[in-house]
């Protein structure tokens, strides 16, 4: 939930990130949501929304749950954003979790669980650095399935599976424009501008998982460098994965 005082004059580009990241491991997020800010959001984290195959809340004993209200609307913490961080969970007991975050007393409850949680993080300022603007669009003939979400992201050429900067919508807003930054980077480090080449990737899926599935409507582009880029990169969802 939130507050009044935290909903109050928020900007156009806010919104609340729910994440699930190891205990004492990796940064990247096991399991991410992207909502837009409401009095009262109720999301569900499950190993279909794991960015990297071979780490999912399946593969993990305990996690920390985030929640984040992101002024920028970028997946990292901002100048100004209100987070909260829970008590480590095992995600093998599907927990039920409780956050409410208000700038006077932003913490979170536990509904179930016998760990008190941790007081609101201290958020660090990340800069957009590199950014690539995208015009998705969808080739005629195909249609998404009812429900379905749409991803774009970017992931670097020979590196890891996992993005580097993501965008989740809807596939209703096709044809739009997307924005991908440094700013939306889910490790340290790993951003846009710290790539040499990148591949740029539209899906929609069924699943509401970022790792594709057979039947996803899927456009990619060829690799380019990030920091060469000084226009609008058209990118076309075209064909069914198998």
């Amino acid at each position: 939930t939130l507050s009044a005082a935290a909903r109050a004059n928020l900007p156009a580009s806010a919104a609340v990130f729910v994440l699930a990241r190891p205990v004492n491991g990796p940064r990247m997020p096991l399991a991410v949501e992207r909502l837009a800010p409401a009095e009262r959001l109720q999301v569900r984290l499950d190993v279909e929304d794991a960015m990297a195959p071979a780490m999912t809340l399946a593969t993990v004993d305990e996690v920390e749950l985030v929640v984040r209200l992101s002024l920028a609307g970028t997946a990292a913490a901002g100048p100004n954003d209100l987070e909260a961080v829970l008590a480590p969970l095992t995600p093998s007991a599907q927990p039920r979790v409780a956050a409410r975050l208000d700038p006077a007393d932003s913490s979170a409850e536990q509904m179930e669980g016998s760990q008190a949680p941790a007081p609101v993080a201290a958020a660090t300022d990340a800069g957009p650095g590199v950014s690539l603007s995208l015009l998705v669009e969808l080739a005629p003939g195909l249609t998404p399935p009812a429900g379905a979400t749409l991803f774009v992201f970017a992931r670097e050429v020979g590196g890891p599976p996992m993005p580097l900067a993501v965008s989740r919508l809807s596939p209703d807003a096709l044809p739009t424009l997307v924005r991908l930054d440094d700013g939306m980077a889910m490790i340290p480090g790993r951003t846009l501008s710290s790539a040499g080449e990148v591949e740029l990737v539209a899906r929609i899926t069924a699943s509401g998982g970022v790792v594709a599935q057979a039947g996803d409507l899927e456009g990619r582009s060829a690799p380019m460098s990030p920091e060469e880029v000084d226009r609008v990169v058209p990118l076309l969802i075209d064909r069914v994965v198998e």
